[in-house]
């Protein structure tokens, strides 16, 4: 996938998370499944939330960024997804009452170069990058990010009443989700389906 980066003059390095829970907050029903969702407003960001808000029984509002706190508050939409760090940077606590993980990937980051940049660079340290500070970036980003995660959590548990989405429920709708997600994969480009099929197989 980050040779897909090239033809954009730039040279794809690594792909590592960096956030692993997205949370939904609400302030007046407390959303303990997905499928506590149905008939809710959510702030409609489209791409393959789009496919998940349609399969649960969503309704999503499209929205600017900069709107969504003052819509939460008016009750315009009754439920925010954000990242589980953003929920506490953004204070969504003092607005919303509850919390409701569901422990996905909500984020990554890409470590790139400038493509020009990366074939002037001398063999040895191109060498260097990619088979040091890659797998060292990497190493340091499934080890740092779990526990930032898990005492985000714990933040937001002390605020706000948290729950979490159950292994099992995840397990389904992961497998029930599949036929509608391979069209949105296959529109952007059929090698993302490929490599989504890759992560489904993979632990």
């Amino acid at each position: 996938m980050l040779s897909k980066l090239e033809p954009a003059g730039l040279k794809g390095l690594a792909i590592a998370p960096n956030s692993y829970n997205a949370v939904f907050v609400t302030k007046d029903k407390q959303v303990k499944s997905m499928y506590d969702l149905k008939d809710m407003k959510v702030r409609g960001v489209g791409g393959l939330t789009a496919v998940r808000d349609a399969f649960v029984g969503a309704s999503p509002v499209s929205l600017p960024q900069m709107d969504v706190r003052t819509a939460f508050d008016q009750g315009l939409i009754n439920v925010q997804a954000a990242a589980a760090d953003g929920v506490i940077a953004e204070k969504w606590y003092e607005a919303a009452k509850y919390a409701f993980n569901t422990h996905d990937v909500a984020a990554t980051r890409t470590l790139f170069i400038n493509l020009k940049t990366w074939n002037g660079l001398p063999a040895d340290i191109q060498t260097a990058i990619t088979t040091q500070v890659v797998p060292d970036w990497l190493a340091w980003n499934w080890q740092y990010v779990p526990g930032f995660e898990a005492d985000i959590l714990s933040q937001i548990g002390k605020k706000m009443t948290l729950s979490n989405q159950t292994e099992q429920e995840r397990a389904t709708l992961r497998d029930a989700m599949w036929t509608n997600e391979q069209p949105f994969w296959s529109k952007i480009d059929p090698d993302l389906l490929k490599f989504a099929q890759s992560l489904r197989t993979s632990k």
